[in-house]
């Protein structure tokens, strides 16, 4: 997708925001950041900040939108929102710039440590009425026992790969909630499985870690299941983006089934 760079935004918007952080002096764009058409850092008269923006008639306004609403409610885990504008049909957002760096999940990394943390901190979070995607939605289909387990009130990220993570002097912090959404906690476990899997764990490690979070423990095994097949189909879908990437998620998301599948013929004939 095509990046728009912060000298190519109307007059309008760039009037608005420079309101808020005084004259923008600098953009350094990021790498990270494929649901906005503008994700980059401004150096501007007040400081630093970091923006997001999209076209209000684009797909990405929705998750903009979606994250100016859970904002308020995961500042202490989060970049804070310091301030939304929408001018000149754009919408933008800027948060706090907190100084951080990304580690992928490998094993023994400071990145597994910190989303330990984080999910640890999120599941004491309660789901905002403003959070209004359900992931069931997102993910059951017509598969109504799915469905049904997939539902829940708890809040999800549901997008937490490692770009996601910042790690700082301080604390980990979660960043771009587009997707946050209500459901069954269990989920957003499931979905980072295979991301861990990807980044050097074996699975049997990668469920091991997942052990020690109660809504895992109580996970319908078919559920979890159904719900590692269809993210193994989106995973071979998906055409954007980085393509290597999609293909060394749908391996690991594979893995992870042939090796569930197995422990489970191990465990039935185990107890037969």
């Amino acid at each position: 997708m095509p990046r728009t760079a912060w000298v190519e935004l109307p007059g309008a918007v760039r009037t608005a925001v420079q309101e808020r952080t005084g004259e923008v002096l600098a953009e350094s764009p990021t790498r990270f950041g494929a649901r906005s058409h503008l994700t980059s850092t401004l150096t501007a008269e007040n400081g630093p900040v970091f923006v997001k923006a999209a076209r209000l008639d684009s797909p990405f306004a929705g998750g903009l939108r979606n994250e100016r609403a859970v904002s308020p409610h995961v500042r202490h885990v989060a970049a804070p929102l310091l301030w939304a504008v929408e001018a000149d049909d754009w919408l933008v957002l800027g948060f706090e710039h907190i100084d951080g760096r990304h580690e992928p999940y490998e094993p023994g990394g400071m990145a597994l440590n910190a989303l330990t943390e984080i999910l640890g901190e999120l599941a004491a979070v309660p789901c905002p009425s403003t959070v209004t995607k359900r992931i069931a939605s997102r993910w059951a289909g017509d598969d109504e026992r799915l469905t049904a387990a997939m539902s829940g009130d708890a809040l999800l990220h549901t997008d937490l790969n490692p770009a996601n993570l910042l790690l700082t002097g301080d604390r980990p912090r979660l960043v771009d909630w587009a997707w946050a959404s209500r459901g069954a906690a269990w989920v957003e476990i499931a979905l980072v499985l295979p991301r861990l899997i990807g980044h050097g764990h074996a699975p049997d490690e990668a469920e091991r870690w997942a052990g020690r979070f109660p809504s895992w423990q109580q996970a319908s095994a078919d559920a979890v299941d159904a719900l590692a097949r269809r993210n193994l189909s989106r995973w071979e879908r998906t055409t954007g983006g980085n393509r290597e990437w999609s293909t060394a998620m749908a391996a690991a998301t594979r893995q992870w089934i042939t090796w569930r599948s197995r422990h489970r013929r191990t465990r039935t004939v185990h107890r037969g």
